[in-house]
């Protein structure tokens, strides 16, 4: 409930005041070049000129010019002086405080920042535009808020804020991360227009500034030459806003120096303080506030407060494009509830979990099954029910998505009468410490239905990965004795394009154990990959890609470990190709199952062809860092074909430790999860000290060796396993 309140006021927020944020965020981006220009000017003073005291610039400014009128370092960080030349002329220049000298002349503000500034301050209607921005500014500030509390709840805590984000699509993943990296100066950027516009209305309390001079007791003596005022000695040009001179010789006359936290008024014949002003705390941070809030007098400053506007038109535009995302699958039930026999229930916080019930539901229809399909949250009661599919995503710390939030509630007000069969299946991500764990709620609650059993095993999916959900999709087919075949395009996910691969290699039929084989390939079109990058291979009139690990060995060749499949398409097509021969297929980056650039030891684990990415990876081991293997096979002859190469990198020192299991050997059968129990030590001393480990392989293997771990880690390091996943040392592609 609490995730649909902070939601919905995040994006109440933005749709209120979408039309003003909107202005304002392109207003802003042109007045960030105003800054940016005046610098470019070349007329703001050196570091150098910074460090002068206030008496050697009075010095020079009295020598070179016959009058002064008044001095000032503005917010450009610009000398800029009122002076009278030695022609007589009166003129308003910008100078080098060092010497004196003139370096420019102001120019007036160019109209289109003219234009702009009163649009960005009052939208051209005075005080109610003031009102509107103002509160604009309230607005947004809420919206950052707001979105820093969204993107804690998904990432699981504050503590994961900065925490690897999964990319379920392009919107949502940069939404996120340049929220993250924008948050500062966007807050910066709204509280200070808010205290601004506050200011403006004089609803913050203000002090006058009143000197408090006896003019009767103004001393004239002793003499002293203004460049030995001690005042002027002790204070240096970077602490100086302005400088009003004396308006004559008259005693009465002074000095007045506006320093960046207090005024002096200093005695222009003996250089004594006669007043002193310290600003209040309000004064400061009005100052303080205008300078954050346009950027002058920095050019870093003034980039970032650009790059925050053009973040914020981001964030409108994917905010909406998300929420129009979400509402733009159409569920349609030509069955009504109370005459469906499979009734589909899904939970979907972004709308991806979605769109994969909803192409089951349509292929469910297509085979004349009686299916309907609703949210988690519109459970009621549904009289012919038989079979219930129940398909939801866990959201940020394992809580339940915003329309699934109400069912085990209502399950428990509305309970199944008749006997029924149910299935889970999850979505989500193994970079949370929750995985799927409102899948494993809503099962556990179902299991305690007295009229419910289980028909199939509850099965998870990472990262929405298709391949996994097609694994489950042939588990649930023959469960409900249909044939179903949803490929990318119904779900939105678009055909990669081919390149040409030739083949170089291909382990020989007599070789072959196990159906396995190696096959090695070059690109004809010099396609960049990496080992831990992934082969796409399309079957003909089929846009179901197969996808295979691949390793890029030294001579910068491909190459990918196959298991034939007795009725495998791909596999088989893979298994008939002979040296020569072209092969179509696409590289698919997979940039987090790199080897890492930064670790002082990696745990490379693998069962059967999963292998194949490490062989490359161990290869290229230039920097020979510590690398052991741990391999499991169902016995010694399936390690066969790897072994001379495995052997070879040992000798080479670029593989430090073999470590194989075999599970069809006539003595004891060994799994890899049994070798990382045997090595509990070794596997928490890798991980304390900042190692490694890589899994590639099948999900049973993965599901197990995660176990194992998340045990040791808990039992040896007083931590879960996803701590150390968060801190990219456990790096995963299993299938």
């Amino acid at each position: 409930m609490t995730l649909s309140i902070w939601r919905y006021s995040h994006l109440g927020f933005a749709l209120s005041f979408s039309v003003f944020i909107l202005l304002a965020s392109i207003t802003g981006i042109i007045l960030a070049f105003e800054p940016i220009n005046e610098q470019v000017e070349n007329h703001h003073i050196s570091s150098v000129a910074k460090e002068q005291t206030v008496a050697n610039t009075i010095a020079v400014l009295k020598k070179e010019y016959i009058e002064v009128v008044s001095f000032e370092i503005n917010t450009h960080n610009q000398a800029l002086a009122d002076v009278v030349t030695k022609d007589g002329e009166n003129k308003q220049v910008f100078i080098n405080p060092i010497n004196g000298k003139i370096i420019g002349i102001p120019k007036d503000t160019h109209p289109i920042f003219k234009w702009t500034t009163n649009l960005h301050r009052s939208l051209f209607l005075k005080k109610t535009g003031r009102f509107i921005v103002g509160l604009c500014s309230l607005f947004l500030c809420l919206i950052a808020i707001t979105g820093i509390i969204l993107i804690c709840k998904r990432q699981g805590g504050v503590l994961q804020f900065f925490s690897k984000i999964v990319k379920e699509n392009s919107n949502q993943y940069f939404h996120i991360i340049l929220g993250r990296w924008s948050l500062i100066p966007i807050l910066i950027l709204t509280l200070t227009g808010i205290y601004l516009s506050l200011e403006k209305f004089s609803l913050l309390p203000e002090k006058t500034i009143n000197y408090q001079i006896d003019f009767d007791n103004i001393k004239a003596e002793p003499k002293t030459e203004v460049e030995n005022f001690i005042a002027f000695k002790n204070i240096q040009l970077k602490d100086v806003k302005q400088i009003e001179f004396p308006f004559s010789d008259n005693i009465e006359d002074y000095y007045t120096l506006y320093l960046t936290n207090k005024e002096l008024v200093i005695n222009q014949i003996t250089g004594e303080v006669i007043s002193e002003e310290v600003y209040p705390l309000s004064k400061l941070i009005s100052y303080y506030s205008l300078i954050l809030h346009t950027g002058h007098g920095s050019i870093l400053w003034s980039l970032i407060l650009l790059l925050a506007c053009l973040g914020i038109l981001y964030f409108l535009y994917s905010g909406f494009a998300m929420t129009l995302s979400r509402k733009s699958t159409k569920i349609k039930n030509p069955i009504k509830r109370n005459q469906a026999e499979i009734t589909l229930l899904v939970g979907s916080e972004g709308g991806t979990t979605l769109n994969y019930a909803n192409a089951f539901h349509q292929e469910l229809l297509k085979n004349n099954a009686k299916s309907y399909l609703t949210h988690l949250n519109k459970f009621g009661n549904f009289t012919s029910l038989k079979k219930l599919i129940v398909i939801t995503a866990t959201y940020g710390d394992g809580e339940a998505p915003s329309n699934a939030n109400k069912f085990l509630e209502l399950i428990k007000k509305h309970p199944i009468q008749q006997e029924f069969e149910f299935s889970v299946l999850g979505f989500g991500s193994r970079a949370y410490q929750h995985f799927c764990k409102f899948a494993y709620d809503v099962q556990e609650t179902l299991q305690q239905l007295p009229n419910s059993k289980e028909a199939l095993k509850i099965n998870t999916i990472n990262n929405a990965s298709f391949e996994a959900y097609t694994e489950w999709l042939n588990e649930v087919s023959n469960y409900l004795d249909v044939k179903l075949n949803i490929q990318k395009k119904d779900l939105g996910i678009k055909k990669m394009k081919t390149s040409s691969f030739k083949v170089l290699n291909i382990t020989s039929k007599e070789k072959q154990v196990d159906n396995t084989f190696l096959l090695e390939l070059s690109s004809l079109t010099n396609k960049k990959f990496n080992s831990g990058d992934l082969l796409a291979i399309y079957p003909k009139n089929d846009d179901r890609e197969r996808l295979y690990s691949i390793s890029k060995t030294r001579s910068n060749s491909l190459l990918v470990s196959v298991k034939r499949h007795q009725l495998g398409i791909v596999s088989n097509l893979l298994h008939q190709l002979e040296k020569a021969d072209i092969l179509d297929a696409a590289i698919v980056p997979n940039k987090e199952f790199h080897f890492p650039k930064k670790a002082n030891k990696v745990v490379c684990i693998a069962t059967g062809t999963g292998i194949g990415p490490f062989l490359g990876m161990i290869e290229n081991n230039q920097k020979n860092i510590p690398i052991d293997l741990f391999w499991g096979g169902r016995n010694e002859a399936s390690f066969s074909i790897y072994k001379d190469f495995i052997l070879k990198q040992q000798s080479n020192r670029k593989l430090k430790n073999i470590f194989t299991a075999y599970s069809r050997t006539s003595t004891t059968k060994t799994y890899v999860q049994d070798l990382i129990q045997q090595q509990d030590t070794a596997f928490a001393e890798l991980l304390e000290n900042k190692g490694v480990i890589m899994i590639c392989g099948s999900v049973a293997m993965q599901k197990e060796v995660l176990k194992v771990l998340d045990s040791i880690c808990k039992e040896e390091l007083k931590k879960p396993l996803s701590y150390y996943e968060n801190k990219g040392q456990l790096l995963m592609d299993c299938y």
